[in-house]
């Protein structure tokens, strides 16, 4: 079966050993971009998953924060002002900051 092999002349040999060399790189090219390919997707479906639920909770845990820290500001003006109407002013400010912040949080969502 391979008896061909042995009568083929040396200068044949020579010569297609870079053709058979040619081959087998293109074939690990084709393999490697259909690799790539599938690990592509797969990021893409990991990003759109999970690591985006994962922002969207952080950006939650920042906006609550941010309000428990807001309030806090705003009991310790109302624990510490005398003028009534400035502190309600700022209650308003507050509340409407605090509003603002979850709207964001919730305006993502949305577009997720």
């Amino acid at each position: 079966m391979l008896s061909w092999i042995k009568n083929i002349g040396l200068s044949w040999k020579v010569q297609l050993a870079p053709v058979f060399l040619i081959l087998v790189l293109v074939g690990t090219g084709a393999y490697a971009l259909l690799a790539l390919r599938s690990n592509q997707a797969a990021v893409d479906a990991l990003v759109s998953g999970p690591v985006r639920q994962s922002e969207i909770v952080g950006d939650l845990t920042t906006a609550a924060w941010t309000a428990h820290a807001k309030l806090y500001r705003l009991a310790a003006t109302a624990a510490n002002e005398k003028d009534e109407k400035k502190v309600a002013a700022f209650a308003k400010q507050a509340c409407r900051r605090c509003r603002k912040d979850f709207r964001c949080v919730q305006g993502d969502r949305r577009h997720s």
